[in-house]
């Protein structure tokens, strides 16, 4: 007597089967989409790393650096001249550009006329006869110069009306700038 096995499989099995391998299909093609896709992107990216162009620079971004490595070219302003003296220093335009306070100190920033880091910046709070005086270094940039900030904290100032006077100096030049502030 022979035993006849049955080889039913079921919709379920059959289902499921079907499910998998267009599963592994899908994520083959993906696997391949996407790697066709970076190697083009890599030949489209020539020299450049990161979506940084490491390549030569262009036209316009050398004539940007040479504006910046001569500030009197044409296209840019140029600096004023310093004023002669017949007995002393050159006088320079200096600006206070910002003075900005919170509750634990007073900032002042500053924009000096010319290119130089030499020199001292000194800057005189005065509020009737107190004076607090602070004195930084001079910082070159680019088209200018700056005094390297002061940083005065509020503890030393009394709330009302103050006086700043900023007076940049070096071997061959001097400027000052003058702005009244309210001390909260």
């Amino acid at each position: 007597m022979q035993i006849q096995k049955s080889h039913k499989v079921s919709k379920r099995f059959k289902l499921l089967s079907v499910a998998a391998v267009l599963i592994i299909a899908a994520g083959t093609g993906a696997f391949f989409y996407f790697k066709a896709q970076s190697q083009q992107n890599e030949k489209n990216d020539k020299g450049k790393i990161n979506s940084i162009d490491y390549g030569p620079p262009t036209k316009e971004q050398v004539q940007a650096g040479e504006a910046i490595d001569n500030p009197n070219k044409p296209g840019s302003d140029p600096l004023p001249d310093p004023t002669p003296q017949e007995n002393g220093k050159s006088i320079v335009n200096v600006a206070i550009t910002s003075v900005d306070q919170d509750k634990t100190s007073l900032r002042v920033s500053s924009l000096i006329s010319t290119i130089d880091n030499s020199g001292t910046c000194t800057l005189t709070l005065t509020k009737g006869s107190t004076k607090v005086v602070k004195e930084v270094g001079v910082q070159a940039l680019p088209s200018s110069s700056t005094c390297k900030g002061f940083t005065i904290p509020v503890s030393e100032l009394s709330t009302g009306k103050w006086q700043l006077t900023l007076t940049f100096e070096n071997a061959s030049l001097t400027g000052t700038a003058d702005q009244s502030i309210e001390i909260k």
